[in-house]
């Protein structure tokens, strides 16, 4: 089992087959877009606001230590959008497991969305930073 702080950014490229858009990145920049359309149906205080929380993810996202990502976006989004909900809720520093393509991974999350209100049962997203020693991996489910 390898812990999710042994893993260079490479090995994680390499071992699931990934690779990191530095610009221009299609799936954020799509989800984002969708977000932007979303905006319709949210009150014009809301609207400004989540328009300032995207630009300035995407001014300071490869800045950001850990701390600052969680204090100036993740913590602010779910609040506004409200994660937390009776079958799925935001978790923060949990431990988790999983095997994939036979690699058994392991480690102690920063952020996660998940079933389960009070404990994590299966996650739909992480992440994991270990900007000290430039480290790092993010999963979707």
């Amino acid at each position: 089992m390898k812990p999710f702080n042994q893993w260079y950014i490479q090995e994680v490229e390499e071992s699931f087959h990934i690779q990191r858009i530095y610009d221009n990145h299609p799936v954020l920049n799509a989800w984002l877009n969708d977000a932007q359309q979303l905006l319709d149906d949210v009150d014009e205080t809301d609207k400004i606001y989540i328009q300032r929380l995207q630009n300035e993810l995407r001014k300071n996202i490869d800045y950001w230590q850990e701390e600052e990502l969680k204090f100036h976006f993740i913590g602010p989004l779910v609040n506004l959008v409200g994660f937390n909900r009776e079958i799925y809720s935001t978790f923060l520093d949990r431990k988790l497991s999983a095997t994939i393509n036979d690699m058994e991974l392991s480690g102690k999350t920063d952020f996660m969305v998940a079933k389960g209100k009070q404990i994590p049962k299966q996650p739909f997203f992480f992440s994991y930073m270990n900007t000290k020693k430039k480290k790092a991996a993010a999963m979707i489910h």
